[in-house]
């Protein structure tokens, strides 16, 4: 998630899939939250532990808003967790949704899904910046080869409950078994 996506917004979706994942599975989720296990006075060296820390995750959640693909620390997550695996069903991709009918928050959503752009993604530190951008040029060797596996992921992960009516948006979900078992090597992404 992104800090400066609404707070109520990513509460209720994070309530939505943990309902669902217990009526799944039987039981709660158990969750790593990031701003929990970093060290915020120490971040540079907590933020050294991530692959640790996600490489101990089953799955990667993404409650993602407007902002989120606006902010270069949650796309790191990201490439750091498919670092880690290639089974992209360990992915789910949850778009915030607004009050009542589709809102334009969503819509947003879903459209900054589509248009991602890593050069376009900012941090709080420019040193952090370079640095990330820096690993994420040398895995992939183009930041458009990063943008295209970004985009792609979000397309095959989002989670179907989540996503809007086909007249509110241009977006097609994956269909069929083999739409959520596509690989890290199919859409493009190095293993590092």
């Amino acid at each position: 998630h992104a800090w400066l996506d609404n707070a109520a917004a990513k509460w209720q979706a994070l309530e939505r899939w943990a309902k669902a994942f217990q009526q799944e599975r039987g039981r709660p989720p158990t969750l790593w939250v990031d701003v929990v296990s970093i060290d915020q006075s120490a971040v540079a060296e907590s933020l050294a532990c991530l692959p640790i820390f996600l490489a101990g995750c089953e799955s990667l959640l993404v409650l993602g808003g407007p902002v989120y693909t606006s902010r270069l620390w949650c796309i790191m997550e990201i490439f750091t967790f498919l670092s880690i695996t290639t089974d992209l069903s360990r992915v789910t991709i949850v778009p915030l949704k607004g009050g009542g009918r589709r809102s334009a928050a969503e819509l947003d959503t879903l459209s900054a899904f589509s248009r991602f752009s890593v050069e376009q993604a900012t941090c709080a530190l420019d040193t952090d910046r370079e640095n990330i951008l820096s690993v994420i040029q040398s895995s992939y060797g183009t930041y458009d080869d990063f943008d295209r596996a970004v985009r792609g992921l979000f397309a095959e992960r989002l989670d179907p409950n989540a996503v809007p009516s086909r007249s509110a948006s241009s977006y097609r979900a994956p269909s069929g078994a083999d739409a959520s078992r596509r690989t890290a090597s199919e859409l493009g992404w190095p293993m590092v």
